[in-house]
């Protein structure tokens, strides 16, 4: 056989176990010592998916409990090999796959949350926007204006207190509930740094409508039908962007 498809068989064994064959061919003459240094591979394969999805969501597992993390992060490892030689990637697609094994919000929300920031933070670094180079720009100019997002952004709209969850338990507080509340929150990062904003609601849909790649005026009259009162007032538009400016949220 060739060395590729050996290798490949090596690999098919090493992740799907009842699919592989290497088994049965790396040893001829001794199939079961083969077939217990394949359980090291195996095993360590496992483990090391295994502790990259805990160390990911410590949060989530405090709120679900260590018995029931470890069975929706076995099914995800189970069902999801790793495709990238980069293991901090390996997690990306967990969230959307625990909405595959629970229905419970908070949890998907947390998942949400903690999965966003490692996405952020291996996001590729970019060029941040200056205020100056708003500097000569004339009303009409600035509501023609679009705006880029960074790549290590995203924005979240959560039912329940997630965030504030989140911070607590970073804090080393020990929260046993999470309050039913609207959060609106950016995950930004910014010179090598993973920061969350909390928002208002009607900076939060400026902002969302401003990242999916409309005018500033687009972006206004988009966000309006959900924004409430009190309205802004030009004062507090004018301090948004150069907060966000400021913060790095959109590249030069």
């Amino acid at each position: 056989m060739q060395y590729k498809n050996l290798l490949e068989n090596f690999f098919e064994t090493v992740i799907k176990p009842q699919q592989g064959s290497a088994s049965l061919l790396l040893v001829p003459e001794n199939h079961t010592v083969c077939q217990q240094r394949m359980e090291v591979y195996q095993h360590g394969y496992k483990i090391r998916l295994a502790k990259s999805v805990v160390s990911d969501f410590p949060a989530l597992q405090h709120y679900a409990g260590e018995k029931q993390f470890r069975t929706w992060a076995r099914a995800y490892i189970d069902a999801v090999p790793s495709t990238n030689f980069n293991l901090d990637k390996y997690t990306f697609a967990f969230p959307a796959y625990l909405k595959t094994l629970c229905d419970d919000p908070i949890a998907m929300a947390l998942a949400e949350l903690e999965g966003g920031i490692n996405v952020v933070f291996m996001e590729a670094e970019s060029p941040a926007l200056q205020l100056d180079a708003f500097s000569q720009l004339s009303p009409e100019q600035f509501a023609n204006y679009q705006f880029i997002s960074r790549p290590a952004l995203r924005l979240f709209q959560f039912d329940y207190a997630i965030n504030d969850y989140l911070t607590r338990f970073r804090a080393g507080e020990n929260p046993t509930s999470v309050a039913r509340e609207s959060e609106y929150l950016v995950v930004c990062r910014a010179q090598f740094e993973v920061k969350r904003h909390v928002f208002d609601r009607n900076g939060f849909y400026v902002l969302q409508a401003l990242c999916e790649g409309l005018a500033v005026g687009e972006a206004f009259e988009k966000a309006f039908p959900k924004m409430q009162e009190p309205m802004p007032t030009p004062e507090i538009i004018q301090a948004w962007f150069k907060d966000w400016i400021m913060a790095g949220f959109f590249a030069g």
